[in-house]
């Protein structure tokens, strides 16, 4: 009889010990998720504002380091090269998360499609913002309002939007006309830095075969 019920007592207790494990894939289909996991110790925690903020964070960087967190930018000048390093910038892009929990662990996930939409979204809004305004500023450029000081400035701004859109890469899928927009935002920024060594070499300034070099089309390709 008391073996009888010891029996019966590890029978429940290993049942019991089974049906609370939880399974993660049973929580996410990883094929079309991309998904981050935290435990928490009480329900009230799962549900607070700060814990659901930590849970995007963590899922910012599962996906960051998912996808590549960096890539390599090579902009000419002159002969030379200049290689930086583009930190993949996901950030505040996780669109309609979907949280869910099992026991002490919780599960954040994100469609796949719907995140890549959102981050082209954001990379072909940056991307048209940035190569407009800077082909509006080179064709208004001449002799009496450039200066190193300016030139300098926009360089350095222009570089690191150039730098941070180009992060955004391994998560968008071009089209030909956002190639195009890419390439000629880029020879347009090695345009202004040819013209700073110029100028830092007190070089005068052709300013027709200037505006003759100058990338075309930017406008017209973004309409």
């Amino acid at each position: 009889m008391f073996l009888k019920n010891l029996i019966l007592i590890l029978g429940v207790l290993f049942f019991t010990q089974a049906s609370s494990q939880c399974n993660i894939e049973d929580m996410v289909n990883e094929k079309i998720s991309y998904f981050s996991v935290v435990t928490f110790e009480k329900d009230i925690e799962f549900y607070s504002d700060d814990f659901r903020s930590e849970l995007k964070r963590s899922l910012v960087k599962k996906i960051s380091e998912f996808v590549g967190t960096s890539s390599e930018i090579n902009v000419n000048q002159n002969k030379k090269k200049r290689k930086s390093k583009a930190t993949y910038a996901a950030i505040a892009l996780v669109v309609d998360p979907k949280f869910t929990k099992c026991e002490n662990i919780a599960v954040i996930s994100v469609n796949k499609k719907l995140y890549k939409k959102s981050q082209y979204d954001n990379f072909n809004r940056q991307l048209k913002f940035h190569a407009r305004n800077l082909d509006n500023f080179i064709k208004s450029m001449d002799k009496n309002n450039v200066t190193k000081k300016l030139l300098r400035g926009k360089v350095k701004y222009y570089t690191k939007e150039l730098i941070d859109i180009r992060s955004l890469l391994p998560l968008v899928k071009l089209n030909s006309s956002d190639t195009r927009i890419l390439d000629n935002f880029s020879k347009n920024i090695s345009l202004i830095e040819h013209l700073l060594d110029q100028l830092k070499q007190n070089k005068t300034i052709n300013w027709k075969k200037f505006k003759d070099g100058i990338v075309n089309g930017i406008n017209k390709i973004i309409g």
